[in-house]
């Protein structure tokens, strides 16, 4: 209304907000010698101030400005002390050729032992409505528990560690009989190579800096190019497009192509609506080549589906969910064992003996547009999380017609975003121009200023 939101009213709805997920104003609390999983506790002293903060892009108010301040905001390491968020409301994004003059943004930053993607976009949907009017709210009280005492998580950690040691073990009972059956299939793709993984430029050290970019495609398009392959799912298309723009960022580079990039790609094992919540972490994985050693858009296409396939296979050998319960029910020092056994060895970190050389994760969102405070959200997207090893992470968001594929890396390690985005735009072109007629997107007729606003 008057097309204007204010930031103070942005405080009062997110304070009237907190209560839709705990970890708004919970910290965390280490149990003694790492005996048991650290809790999640009242912060007596929350201070929204702290976690809530108003800022603007000086002029002109471009995307590049605003790539380089959402990279300084993701770079800063969280206080371990306070709750582990922040939020901050960016103004003056007045020269974004894809946004309307006087767009504002909100990056909520949190740390991914709170929340995984789709937790996160649960609770994003959850903050805004499906319709332009203001929503009424009001603050709801709140009393803070008091934290355990030391004693007292001393005395948890020992039932907890019997209690989860029974739970692993039954999780592994259940389990175990197919292990042998899909060691064997393993030992044999390893053994003709299939998953072999490269040493690349995207293996390493991620430092103290970030960058961020990214490209915005239309969904119609993405699910028509995915249709010229009989099976392939979107999430296989977007690996084909990332294959297909690491494969002449590479060339660029003058750095092979082959073999192939693997990708890491986390999987939601959450099975029904029942299931949906703002915290936590319910995620498998599977790897997959993205095919950077196949020329033809197509071609690349259809072997990614093969592989993601066989990928899917074998999870399902086990169960994604089997697996995730295997892991939430491993006793505490056990995982911290196993974690720093892991570091030890250069998981994925490693140049000389990498795991993965990227990751791609798909949180998908509703195809009908949504309001924040009145405001139309236009734009929804990612800066991912990065770390020794996860180097390059693009991540693939979906939202009112729009598919939008972001990178995350370092400057060691891509030194120049805008470009790796033009590669992904370059990419889709590419498979677009590749797709039959038949299976082309029936429409009306874009003007080309529209087209161009898609695909900036």
């Amino acid at each position: 209304p008057g097309g204007l939101v204010r930031f103070k009213d942005i405080r009062r709805y997110v304070e009237a907000n907190l209560h839709l997920a705990p970890f708004f104003r919970q910290k965390l609390l280490r149990v003694p010698l790492e005996l048991d999983f650290p809790y999640m506790v009242d912060d007596e002293h929350f201070d929204l101030d702290y976690h809530l903060r108003h800022i603007a892009l000086p002029k002109p108010g471009d995307w590049r400005q605003f790539c380089i301040q959402a990279s300084r905001i993701a770079a800063r390491p969280l206080d371990l002390t306070r709750p582990l968020w922040e939020m901050y409301v960016v103004e003056g994004l007045d020269n974004v050729d894809f946004l309307p003059k006087g767009s504002f943004a909100i990056l909520t930053k949190l740390h991914h032992a709170s929340v995984d993607g789709t937790a996160l976009t649960e609770l994003t949907w959850r903050l805004h409505t499906q319709t332009p009017a203001l929503p009424k709210f009001r603050k709801k009280r709140w009393v803070p528990e008091k934290a355990p005492d030391t004693l007292s998580l001393l005395s948890r950690a020992a039932v907890n560690t019997a209690a989860s040691s029974l739970r692993a073990g039954k999780a592994l009972a259940t389990v175990g009989p197919r292990i042998a059956g899909l060691a064997a299939k393993l030992a044999t793709d390893a053994a003709s190579g299939r998953h072999a993984v490269p040493a690349t430029r995207f293996n390493g050290d991620v430092g103290t800096q970030r960058v961020y970019d990214g490209a915005i495609f239309p969904f119609a398009e993405v699910r028509a190019i995915k249709s010229a392959v009989a099976g392939a799912t979107v999430n296989d298309t977007v690996a084909a497009i990332v294959g297909g723009a690491l494969r002449r960022y590479l060339a660029d580079k003058r750095e092979p192509v082959k073999p192939s990039l693997v990708a890491f790609m986390p999987i939601n094992t959450r099975q029904d609506a029942s299931e949906k919540q703002t915290t936590g972490n319910t995620v498998a994985i599977m790897t997959a080549a993205v095919r950077t050693d196949i020329a033809d858009p197509l071609a690349r296409l259809a072997a990614i589906h093969e592989a993601t396939s066989h990928s899917k296979e074998v999870s399902n050998a086990i169960g994604a969910r089997e697996l995730t319960d295997l892991t939430k029910h491993a006793p505490a020092p056990t995982m911290l064992l196993a974690s720093k056994l892991l570091l030890l060895g250069g998981f994925g970190g490693n140049p000389k003996l990498p795991f993965h050389n990227l990751c791609i994760s798909n949180v998908p969102g509703p195809p009908f547009p949504l309001y924040f405070l009145g405001a139309k959200l236009e734009l929804f997207s990612v800066v991912a999380p990065v770390t020794d090893g996860f180097t390059m992470f693009f991540a693939v968001t979906s939202y009112d017609g729009k598919l939008v594929v972001t990178l995350t890396s370092v400057p060691g390690i891509v030194p120049d975003p805008a470009f790796m985005a033009q590669c992904l735009r370059d990419s889709f072109a590419e498979m677009k121009r590749a797709v039959p007629a038949a299976v082309k997107p029936a429409g009306r007729r874009r003007s080309t200023k529209a087209a161009s606003r898609a695909t900036a």
